[in-house]
């Protein structure tokens, strides 16, 4: 069984970087290097390597660097992007009061007969703020990857050395609710009100420290679009 899921593995594997090797190929045939505007990532990565093209290994540009960044990029996005939907999916079927005032800023912003974009992302605060409500109880990545401290830091009183390597355990943050002062394991209907009438990234209890990660804008956007988009067109009902 284990040589099998081994086998399964590696054949998704093999299959993605066939993707991204036909579009690396593709945009080799059709890249421009004489403009100074990239279309993507991979057209900038490729203007970047021809200007290493005299140093071994293209100066660290190379084709295997590429691939390998395709996937993180792939595979990153694509979790954290999915596991946001499906709980978002869950919250608003527990939360009726939550969906309807959902569709009524859907109705009064944007409306039915047309397709939401991103530009209309600045006007849907209270939409905004379910997101990050919903990202944050689903608690999307309960243990962090492995971070090092660069200077020495001091918590109540515990001297932590440069150098070390910690695990942090986001749901102490997230669940804590002399942090958030909202109850920790659901939805409130009236914190997220207090949220609409401006942008979420203004409400401290909700974006609690800086974060800039390869692939945020594009989950970002995808979480946008997916599922403003089903709320707009239908309801969630339990079955």
């Amino acid at each position: 069984m284990l040589l099998y899921q081994f086998s399964e593995t590696e054949d998704n594997k093999a299959l993605l970087f066939g993707l991204f090797d036909s579009q690396i190929e593709q945009h080799k045939a059709e890249i421009n290097f004489d403009s100074e505007k990239s279309t993507d990532y991979v057209e900038a990565y490729l203007k970047e390597q021809k200007l290493h093209e005299n140093e071994p290994d293209h100066g660290g540009f190379s084709q295997d660097q590429l691939r390998n960044m395709c996937f993180d990029l792939w595979m990153a996005g694509m979790e954290t992007t999915s596991n946001t939907l499906y709980w978002g999916v869950l919250y608003v079927l527990l939360h009726d009061d939550v969906q309807k005032c959902i569709h009524d800023e859907l109705d009064r912003e944007i409306g039915s007969d047309r397709l939401i974009t991103l530009a209309d992302r600045t006007r849907l605060h209270y939409m905004n703020a379910v997101i990050s409500e919903v990202q944050r109880l689903a608690n999307l990545l309960v243990v962090n990857v492995f971070h090092e401290t660069t200077t020495e830091v001091v918590i109540d009183g515990y001297r932590i050395p440069p150098k070390t390597l910690f695990l942090p355990q986001i749901s102490s943050v997230m669940y804590d609710e002399r942090v958030s002062a909202i109850v920790a394991s659901t939805i409130t209907t009236s914190h997220l009100k207090t949220l609409k009438k401006g942008p979420i990234n203004s409400d401290h209890q909700l974006v609690r420290f800086r974060t800039i990660f390869i692939d945020r804008g594009a989950s970002a956007m995808a979480c946008y679009i997916f599922f403003r988009s089903w709320l707009q067109i239908q309801t969630f009902t339990p079955p």
